[in-house]
């Protein structure tokens, strides 16, 4: 939410030039983003406010990084990153002098930060802080209505300029007050109200369902960083700062993560997808560690190479209640018709799983996390719901995918020392035995019950009913 100093109302403008061969991967808009400029729009937020080096830990520089990768456009990119206070400044100053750029063909991708700083340093936080009164509410509505306005003229514009292709991105908002050392954390209910609304207060949409909204008019696409509209949102309070504001390096990280998924998914065909199970009633103890793993099988392959992704992915529960929502690694599956063996692992450097297969119908894993259990932590809990985004780059695929979850004594956080077992039956490269896909063959003396599983040989746990995805293509 953009709390930076006035000093942020004039305008700065940092550019930085890289010189590769221009080499477009991905169909639709990254075939569209011929431009070689990535211009960054908003607010603290884009400038990385509270980022230990905001040049290179904000997630400008991340998602920059990302770009110039071969995941990404796969060409050396020039920044034109822009600083305005609030939606009005960004309005009047900003997009003027970017109006000729864009109409030009320069720019490659936009992605845009407004709106935090409109909200909670207006007179919102003033006028609510006793309570959500008859005025708060009109102070929120009007305060509302006018940052709408504002993004609307905004998307508007930048749309006219750049052309129907041009990826265009918006992010929505995490409650930042809900830091404990934050001196507004009394009032993290108030954040909730204004971000995602409260109907029965006669405010029945929040700021980021207007975003949404008014994003989907301008067809752009949104990082969103409260999925389904519903708290928790994707930043815990140890990936914020105590300012009650800004990310910290963690939380840029994450913020970068969506942008590069809203990027991702629009190039692709893409579906939503969650299953809800729950846990048996075997005791956890303190200490041991759930393996939460999924597998999928596809159909439609073809005869050719074809990739599938998994982004965005979490898991929310509630134990005790204490609510949890479990980022899961992101994955990429490539079903190659030259691979003669399956083989995964964890790649440090994107914190994603990568498994290659060959062309097959059998279960392959999908992702996988550990998560350390804490004390007091509850047996039975229902629901547990897995959910995350898929997407393809071959339009003919359908998948059937499920999860399982199973408690180890012990555990390793290095997930290459796990020795997953990539897919079903004898297809893998070693790991020949009967075992599931998703199997952590090097700790399988120390499963036990709970989660979803029983001891024993039931290493990924008891699976979760299958759900069937079938991806949209844009």
């Amino acid at each position: 939410m953009g709390g930076i100093s006035s000093g942020l109302r004039v305008l700065l403008t940092g550019t930085a030039a890289a010189c590769l061969l221009l080499q477009v991967a991905w169909l639709g808009w990254a075939a569209a983003a011929n431009g070689t400029v990535y211009l960054a729009l908003g607010d603290s937020l884009t400038f990385g406010a509270g980022a230990s080096d905001p040049a290179t830990k904000g997630f400008v520089p991340l998602f920059r990084n990302f770009l110039e990768s071969t995941d990404g456009l796969g060409t050396g990119l020039t920044l034109n990153d822009l600083f305005a206070l609030t939606s009005a400044d960004l309005l009047q100053q900003v997009v003027p002098q970017v109006r000729q750029q864009l109409q030009d063909g320069q720019v490659a991708v936009v992605t845009i930060t407004t709106g935090g700083d409109d909200l909670f340093f207006s007179d919102i936080v003033p006028v609510c802080s006793g309570g959500v009164t008859p005025t708060c509410v009109e102070t929120i509505q009007t305060t509302l209505a006018t940052v709408a306005d504002n993004l609307n003229q905004i998307l508007a514009e930048l749309r006219a300029a750049g052309g129907a292709a041009l990826p265009i991105i918006v992010v929505t908002y995490p409650n930042s007050f809900k830091h404990p050392a934050c001196g507004l954390h009394d009032l993290e209910s108030l954040g909730n109200i204004v971000l995602e609304g409260n109907a029965s207060l006669g405010l029945p949409q929040g700021f980021n369902d207007l975003v949404r909204s008014i994003a989907a008019t301008h067809h752009v696409v949104v990082a969103d960083l409260v999925p389904g509209g519903v708290f928790p949102d994707r930043l815990s309070p140890a990936e914020l700062d105590s300012d009650c504001v800004h990310p910290n390096d963690a939380g840029y990280a994450i913020i970068a993560q969506a942008f590069i998924s809203a990027f991702l998914n629009e190039a692709h065909c893409v579906a939503s997808s969650s299953i809800s199970s729950n846990f048996n009633g075997t005791p956890v103890a303190q200490g041991n560690s759930i393996w939460f793993n999924a597998n999928v099988k596809a159909t439609g392959l073809g005869s050719g190479t074809t990739q599938i992704f998994v982004r965005n992915a979490s898991i929310p529960f509630t134990s005790n209640g204490t609510p949890y929502n479990v980022p899961v690694p992101d994955a990429v599956i490539t079903f190659s018709p030259t691979a003669t063996c399956a083989t995964t692992s964890f790649n440090e450097a994107t914190q994603r799983w990568e498994t290659t297969v060959p062309l097959t119908g059998e279960s392959v894993f999908l992702s996988g996390l550990a998560f350390p259990v804490p004390a007091g932590f509850q047996k039975g809990i229902n629901p547990v719901i897995w959910q995350g985004t898929f997407s393809t780059d071959t339009p003919s695929v359908s998948l059937n995918w499920k999860w399982g979850a199973a408690v180890y004594t012990q555990f390793s956080t290095d997930y290459d020392a796990l020795g997953v077992k990539p897919i079903e039956g004898n297809v893998a490269c070693q790991y020949h035995n009967a075992d599931h896909a998703g199997t952590p063959e090097h700790f399988k003396p120390f499963v036990t019950g709970g989660a979803r599983g029983g001891g024993g040989s039931n290493f990924t746990g008891s699976w979760s009913g299958t759900k069937s995805v079938k991806p949209l293509c844009p």
